[in-house]
């Protein structure tokens, strides 16, 4: 898997780049909840990870749009072909440990695969990925202890590369009524991506939940 560079002057987000590319703080977030009731199901009666299994899910529907894989990278942008996600483990010691687990469309070798990293990042054994300077990957945050309103994630906003990596977080699930909702979140720098298509990534996570039969496959 690979790359390509993004040839500014020819790229139909000439505009919206020049525009937001120097703001002090290009960052843009939208908060919404999901219904994950049939995946709470599908987790409870296979004894699973609901973590593992959302993640899967999370990132497959963001490897579906170009505009999440844009990153700026070497004064230039850049589209890679997959990303990956990086997300927090929370160690025996309440440490807080970063772990990348490599995205495979294969449900049951990422779920796998993430069973694995999680349990070495415990053991103190970093999980790390420094290809690409760790650009072609998206951040993952879950705070299973409460359900949220609105957050903001911390950036550097001096450093532009890490800053265009896309910051997604999920609180706890949540009974509400007949059905099991989560609070979603995800902000990205909007000279890259535009409101449009942090919307087109929520309803393809919409769209996802709502069928497990790719699950199966």
């Amino acid at each position: 898997m690979g790359m390509k560079k993004i040839i500014i002057e020819d790229w139909y987000r000439k505009t919206q780049y020049n525009n937001f590319i120097n703001y002090t703080n290009p960052v843009f977030s939208i908060g919404t909840n999901l219904d994950v009731t049939k995946l709470v199901s599908y987790c409870e009666e296979r004894k699973i990870s609901f973590f593992s299994v959302f993640l899967y899910v999370v990132t497959r529907c963001i490897n579906e749009i170009d505009e999440m894989k844009y990153r700026i990278m070497d004064g230039g942008v850049v589209m890679f072909d997959e990303i990956h996600p990086g997300y927090v483990v929370l160690c025996d010691n309440n440490e807080l440990r970063t772990c990348v687990t490599r995205y495979n469309c294969n449900f049951h070798a990422f779920y796998d695969q993430t069973r694995i990293d999680i349990k070495k990042t415990k053991e103190n054994e970093c999980i790390s990925y420094n290809e690409n300077n760790g650009l072609d990957s998206f951040y993952i945050s879950c705070l299973p202890w409460i359900r949220f309103n609105s957050l903001s994630n911390p950036y550097n906003f001096a450093d532009k590369e890490q800053t265009s990596i896309p910051r997604i977080t999920w609180g706890k699930y949540y009974k509400n009524g007949d059905i099991y909702e989560i609070n979603f979140d995800i902000s990205g720098h909007h000279a890259l991506i535009d409101g449009m298509q942090a919307c087109e990534f929520i309803k393809k996570v919409e769209d996802q939940l709502s069928t497990l039969s790719y699950l199966e496959g």
